[in-house]
Formats: C-alpha cells, sequence, structure tokens
C-alpha cells in the first residue's frame, strides 16, 4: 500500500466511504511538499484549501511559529477545513 492509500485508510473522514471510488481524483490533487518549520497557513491569511495530510507530521500554532503547539496533525488528517467552512480568515 502506498502512502496516499495508507493516510486515506487512517482517516476518520473517508473510514465509511469507499475510498476506491474516488482514489483517482484524490491522486490528481495537487501536492504540497514542505520543508521542515515551513509555514502552510500563516494566522489571518485567507484559506480556501483543505489539506490532507499524507506523510510527516504538522503543529498546528495559535501564535508565533515559536509559540507551543495547539494540535499535532498526522497523516490521514485535514488542516485548512474550519476557515472554509466558517469562511473566515484562519486562526
Amino acid at each position: 500500500m502506498n502512502p496516499l492509500e495508507t493516510a486515506v485508510n487512517r482517516s476518520k473522514i473517508f473510514q465509511d466511504i469507499d475510498w476506491e471510488l474516488f482514489m483517482d481524483d484524490l491522486r490528481a490533487c495537487p501536492r504540497r511538499i514542505l520543508e521542515e518549520q515551513e509555514l502552510l497557513i500563516r494566522p489571518g491569511q485567507e484559506n480556501h484549501s483543505v489539506y490532507f495530510l499524507v506523510t510527516g507530521s504538522l503543529s498546528i500554532h495559535l501564535e508565533k511559529p515559536k509559540s507551543t503547539p495547539i494540535r499535532i496533525v498526522h497523516p490521514g488528517e485535514t488542516v485548512g477545513e474550519l476557515s472554509i467552512i466558517a469562511s473566515t480568515h484562519s486562526s
């Protein structure tokens, strides 16, 4: 199983869906590879994307990047969905 399939299998949002039905679409989504310490979404930034983590981990900080993270995101989890659902800038 490749990393994308492994992440989808771990994902709670895809747990009741036959993921074989949408894997081609998911594979076609743009991918973003971040360097260590690179910011994905800045506080106050307008966001129009939901990011699905395939490998590695992300830390979420409400203040400065060096502050204590409020959450660690693991493969199979998403980031950015709240600002889209609420139509607000990221926090």
